[in-house]
């Protein structure tokens, strides 16, 4: 010993020390034992299967009560048993026995993992029927057990099943899910779904460090794979055996009857998820999709369902010992499922987990991340509001994260998919439509939302455009503070301005649905809008503009639904410079009059004995033309005229009264080249007609010293355009001399006699001009304003009722006299092939002012006979209808007679004579040109009883004050030939066309004078001709 050193010594004598307390507490002992060969030629293999059968579990059971020494003996024998049950494969153990024992004794019992060590071998070498038996013994001892010893059960499970060689349908049914208890069903299910996910891959390596399959732990995969001993581990022929036996289980409606509960079906379903979803064995993978397909349905509402598909999405266990999410495949599978669940929507944090981990987590792909952020919509509209407004942040910020991860995602890849960002656009406007108070009043959102157009690529616009519509109920009328809407009313002007027309669109949308129609401001963003390349954008900003239904709402709540006039029309004159493009125009000027309709009808409503007449306009004036050329109702221009008469206000923005800013306004077409050459000038016209015969004299007045803006349009292309210029002119002539005449005419007689007359001479020898198709404009329009305001300066002469000797103008009215005296002569003239057919229109337009002007010029209906000029004049004007072969000459024809015979009744008889002849010549391509004669005679005959005239009239006063009464009432004699030709004549008259006028020209009579009361006592014979 004197060789060792110390530290040997020490060790030494430390471990004899050890042994002697290890004697001394019996720790450790001796024994002495013989071993002598039992095996001998009497000792058969039936003897020891009798032995085994009869003395194997009574050893065990005796484990737990022997003393030390006895259960060292009989361990000793255990030994033997084990080496004989190898060595003799045929030997068999009682495995009832064996399980009854196992089963009916505490866990924890010493003789336990002696005898869960015969459990398997009995296994292996029992029969079919008592493995069918065993089977479900097996499953109920599961519970509670440690997982060494759960171990053990589970592959004897799996051993048991793929040891019976013919599993069919009463096998099946032996095992007893639908009649034991609810565990065995589940835990089945439970272990056959971990199997289902263990894979070839994992199968490769038998060590404890082995790969661990997705949707496992180190311990579940240990269990169901007997920590890698079990032969389906090394083998993935067996594996897959094992697979399709557990699958023919799985799906077999014998084993899982619809009677059994709804979990049972619930882990049925998420197994053959798993399996179908199986990357290695396409027959697996086949026979699940099949086995789904004639599952019974599952309640993907049941909070347990849900509750177990999260944990397959996530994982689920302690840190130590967690279960990895499932496979991908898995993952897009469950999603199909709870992507439309309800349940799944509301079970918060879980919900939000699943989306984060779908696009963030890792082995993910683009479809995983797609069902993933589709996943998110769901939850976001369907989730329980109270929930929503909770978990809103928590959800804003997964939203946020997927927008700002463009580069990296955590996990290494990029999350650069259109798909999955337009998504992450529209879930966050959804989320802000239901939650409402997410940053409404700072406007962060819409600016970042707005914002990304410019960052976004184009393929994502859309969705953004989505978004952005999604959030509109968050931002409702009155919710805003006041200074809020200016700075959005700001930022939307700016967005106009994006080259995204999505941003624009939007824009518009918001223009439209935050702000109230009152806010005139926003009104001017959708008139902007109007100048958009965009059809969609165009369209919207149009509807944006149109008055609402004022219909069914109370008198003192109509107002406020409209802008307040006067200040409306301030602001767009103080903005108009930025309305110089002729479609932003256009919209103000449809705008503007579609307000002054409305202002008006509501003033004549409230003082209205019957609003029923009335309240038709006000139920929608989407329905009302804007861009007509004349008011179509009587109703409408009265309604105008009340508005307009408003207009006298001075507006706070600037030191003018409202309607000289309108003014202001309809002159920017007449200076503006550009607006002047498109479609909004004639808009512009129509309103300067307007405001001109329905407004203030004094804005006549004030625009007579700028008629000279008028001239350069009597040369228009526009037939429309010339016909309103002249118009305009005639009736700022007839306002300047009426006004002039009522103060006294001696101080202006000079310029009346002087450059009014020379004026009109002017006009004159232009119209005498050889016709050249360059001068053709110019000479048309001529004729339209030579005609026009001789007519405007005859209404005003007969409105101060004196002479032009009266007034000291004779030169002006020889001169008016010289101009209707050359309009004969040319009509007469025009058969003889010398005038083109946009002259004869001209000159019929011209002939109809004549007749109106004598019509104011006579006394009353002429009885004495017309004059042959008359004759000859009508007779022209006849040819040219019948001649016509453009819808706009025979309307020009018609409307020239029709307003000739206005001024000369005594022409009733030939005119109805000519009307019929006209007639005639009607064939089945121009059916129609009967209503056109049938709306003359009613011009004709009715006079101002005819509504056509009635509203045809545009000069800012009175008829009454330039015609008679009889002037003003029907041609009754006229009215009396006609009825009686129509009744007597043409209506029972051989000739088709005759009949056809017949009944069309009653109709027209009818329709378009109501008022006429000479027409009572025909009505019966009238309808029985009809």
């Amino acid at each position: 010993a004197a060789s060792y050193n110390d530290v040997f010594r020490r060790k030494w004598e430390y471990y004899f020390a050890y042994c002697e307390g290890a004697f001394a507490t019996r720790t450790l002992g001796c024994s002495q034992l013989v071993f002598t060969r039992t095996y001998n030629e009497d000792f058969s293999d039936d003897k020891l299967q009798k032995l085994i059968a009869t003395l194997l579990v009574p050893l065990l059971e005796k484990l737990d009560t022997a003393s030390a020494q006895v259960k060292t003996k009989i361990i000793g024998l255990l030994s033997q048993i084990n080496r004989k049950l190898k060595s003799n494969p045929g030997i068999t153990i009682p495995i009832e026995a064996l399980a009854k024992s196992t089963f009916s004794k505490p866990s924890i019992e010493f003789s336990q993992s002696f005898k869960l060590m015969y459990l398997p071998i009995a296994v292996e070498r029992s029969d079919q029927q008592q493995l069918l038996t065993i089977v479900p013994q097996i499953l109920d001892a599961i519970n509670g057990r440690p997982v060494s010893q759960i171990t053990i059960l589970v592959n004897a499970v799996f051993t048991a099943i793929g040891n019976i060689s013919d599993l069919g349908d009463e096998q099946i049914r032996a095992f007893g899910f639908s009649t034991g208890s609810l565990y065995r069903a589940v835990i089945f299910l439970r272990y056959a779904t971990d199997l289902f996910m263990f894979n070839p891959v994992q199968a490769v390596s038998q060590s404890a460090s082995a790969a661990i399959a997705a949707g496992l732990s180190v311990s579940a995969q240990g269990i169901i794979t007997n920590d890698h001993k079990a032969l389906w581990t090394s083998d993935s022929k067996c594996l897959e055996d094992m697979k399709r036996r557990l699958l023919q289980i799985v799906s077999s409606d014998l084993a899982f009857p619809v009677s059994l509960p709804g979990i049972v079906h619930e882990q049925r379903l998420l197994a053959l998820v798993c399996a179908s979803c199986d990357p290695f064995f396409a027959r697996i993978s086949s026979d699940a999709k099949d086995s789904i397909k004639r599952l019974c349905p599952a309640n993907f509402e049941s909070s347990t369902f849900v509750k177990a598909a999260y944990a397959m999405m996530l994982g689920s266990g302690k840190e130590n010992n967690r279960r990895s999410p499932a496979t991908v495949a898995v993952r897009l599978r469950i999603f199909s499922f709870i992507g439309k669940s309800a349940a799944a929507a509301s079970m918060f944090p879980e919900c939000t987990e699943v989306v984060g981990n779908s696009l963030f987590g890792s082995d993910i792909n683009s479809s995983l991340r797609r069902q993933g952020i589709a996943f998110l919509q769901w939850v976001i509209c369907s989730a329980p509001q109270d929930a929503l407004e909770r978990n809103s942040a928590d959800l804003l910020q997964l939203i946020r994260r997927i927008l700002d991860d463009s580069n990296d995602s955590g996990s290494g890849s990029a999350i650069n998919d259109d798909i999955i960002r337009g998504s992450a656009f529209v879930a966050w406007g959804n989320l802000a439509k239901r939650v409402s108070l997410l940053g409404t009043d700072d406007l962060d959102n819409l600016r970042t939302m707005f914002g990304a157009f410019n960052t976004e690529p184009n393929a994502i616009h859309l969705s953004i455009q989505e978004a952005l519509l999604a959030m509109l109920p968050a931002y409702k009328p009155g919710r805003l503070p006041r200074q809020t809407q200016e700075k959005l009313l700001e930022f939307l002007s700016q967005q106009l301005k994006s080259s995204a027309h999505q941003a624009r669109y939007c824009a518009i949308r918001y223009s439209i649905s935050v702000f109230s129609f009152s806010t005139i401001e926003a009104r001017w963003l959708c008139m902007l809008g109007l100048a958009d390349s965009k059809h969609e954008i165009r369209s919207l900003s149009r509807s944006g503009l149109v008055v609402p239904a004022l219909s069914g709402i109370a008198e003192n709540e109509q107002a406020d639904l409209l802008p307040d006039l006067a200040h409306a029309i301030g602001f767009l004159h103080s903005n108009i410079g930025d309305a110089l493009n002729p479609f932003v125009y256009g919209g103000m000027i449809d705008f503007v009059r579609s307000l002054l309709l409305a202002k008006g009808l509501l003033q004549l409503n409230a003082a209205c004995d019957d609003p029923r007449e009335i309240s038709v306009y006000l139920s929608g004036f989407s329905d009302l033309d804007m861009g007509a050329h004349q008011l179509s109702t009587q109703p409408l221009r009265r309604g105008m005229r009340l508005a307009l008469s408003g207009l006298d206000c001075k507006c706070a923005l600037s030191n003018c009264t409202a309607s000289q800013m309108w003014m202001d306004i309809i002159r920017v077409a007449l200076t503006n080249v550009r607006i002047s050459e498109s479609t909004a000038l004639v808009k512009s016209f129509g309103c300067l007609i307007e405001l001109l015969s329905l407004g203030a004299p004094e804005v006549a007045l004030s625009f007579f010293d700028s008629r000279d803006l008028l001239l350069p349009f009597l040369e228009s292309r526009d037939y429309i355009v010339q016909r309103y210029a002249a118009q305009a002119l005639a009736v700022v002539y007839a306002v300047k001399l009426k006004a002039i005449g009522q103060r006294g005419i001696q101080a202006d007689s000079e310029f009346w006699n002087g450059q009014a007359v020379s004026f009109m001479n002017r006009l004159l020898e232009t119209s005498d001009q050889k016709e050249q198709p360059k001068l053709l404009d110019k000479i048309h329009g001529s004729i339209l304003a030579m005609s026009h305001i001789a007519l405007g300066l005859v209404v005003a002469q007969k409105s101060l009722q004196k002479t032009w000797s009266d007034l000291g103008l004779l030169r002006l009215g020889e001169a008016i006299e010289k101009i209707y005296l050359s309009l004969t002569q040319k009509i007469q003239a025009i058969n003889k092939g010398t005038a083109f057919p946009s002259t004869a229109i001209s000159l019929c337009m011209a002939i109809g002012a004549a007749g109106m002007a004598s019509l104011a010029s006579s006394s009353g209906n002429k009885q004495d006979g017309s004059s042959d000029s008359d004759k000859c004049t009508l007779a022209s004007i006849v040819d040219i209808g019948k001649q016509a072969n453009t819808v706009r000459l025979q309307d020009a024809a018609l409307d020239g007679l029709s307003r000739l015979v206005l001024g000369n009744p005594s022409l009733d008889t030939v005119f109805i004579e000519s009307m019929r002849s006209l007639a005639r010549v009607v064939s089945k391509k121009n059916i129609d040109l009967h209503f056109r004669i049938g709306r003359a005679v009613a011009i004709a005959i009715g006079r101002f009883k005819c509504t056509l005239v009635e509203l045809g009239w545009t000069f800012p006063f009175d008829p009454a004050t330039v015609y008679s009464e009889q002037q003003l009432e029907a041609n009754v004699q006229a009215l009396e030939t006609t009825l009686d030709i129509l009744v007597n004549t043409m209506a029972i008259s051989t000739n088709l066309q005759d009949r056809q006028a017949a009944v069309v020209w009653i109709l027209s009579l009818v329709q378009m004078c109501p008022d006429m009361r000479q027409i009572t006592p025909w009505l019966p014979k009238l309808h029985s001709c009809v």
